[in-house]
């Protein structure tokens, strides 16, 4: 997730990162955060990498923030926006504009979750992510990169889009990391039902042509949990 942080106040923006930093690491949201001092700054890299979300202070020198705020919705009208300000006077016209929320400073890091959360709650990118040891380096590895998961005592192989991880770690550990798009199928095995094309009698058939086992007593069962899944998926799109 792409956020932008406009305020012309350099202590104001710093801090504002350092919350939005905090609260999409609690989330397990992979994110990026750029800090800017003017609208008009803000706008130039819009126009070459788009933002999922802005946080904008209304009183800026130049453009203010709702100023800011329409040209970034000429640009890319899907963008979350959230206004920072020392008043209400102009709230009113930051959710004309179709702001998700409004701050009035100070804010708190609670303040700036819940802005956060909002934003994602309309973009719909939530990359969360889990951090792993693998060859004695941490790594960040998104949960949508990971197509299925097999155990080998104690050791995880772990493949993804990009290739196959190794972590030293019991796939019941990792299976706690991981979120509602992941069953266990198999003493052995965790598969991201995203990746998966379907329950087949050799198994679920993955995106990539793999067969993963599924314990023989439970067929029924995640049966119904793929498609229950993917009927909610597909419901939850439709909104």
């Amino acid at each position: 997730m792409r956020i932008a942080v406009c305020d012309d106040l350099r202590q104001d923006r710093e801090l504002l990162r350092d919350y939005l930093k905090s609260a999409l690491a609690q989330r397990q949201v992979a994110g990026d955060i750029e800090v800017f001092d003017s609208g008009n700054g803000l706008l130039e890299q819009l126009s070459r990498d788009p933002f999922d979300a802005c946080f904008l202070d209304i009183y800026m020198e130049g453009l203010s923030g709702v100023e800011t705020a329409y040209r970034i919705l000429e640009i890319q009208p899907e963008t979350a926006l959230v206004f920072i300000t020392t008043s209400h006077d102009h709230m009113a016209e930051g959710f004309d504009v179709g702001a998700v929320h409004y701050l009035v400073k100070p804010v708190t890091s609670r303040m700036i979750e819940l802005a956060l959360d909002r934003c994602l709650k309309q973009v719909k990118t939530k990359e969360k992510y889990i951090s792993l040891m693998v060859d004695r380096t941490e790594r960040k590895v998104l949960l949508s990169d990971i197509r299925y998961i097999e155990s080998r005592e104690r050791q995880c192989l772990i493949t993804t889009t990009s290739g196959v991880l190794t972590p030293y770690i019991r796939i019941s550990d990792l299976e706690a990391m991981l979120d509602e798009r992941f069953l266990r199928c198999h003493r052995s095995f965790l598969i991201n039902m995203d990746k998966a094309e379907g329950l087949f009698p050799e198994g679920f058939l993955m995106v990539d042509g793999a067969a993963i086992p599924v314990k023989r007593d439970k067929r029924v069962e995640f049966k119904q949990k793929f498609e229950t899944y993917c009927f909610e998926k597909m419901r939850e799109g439709l909104r």
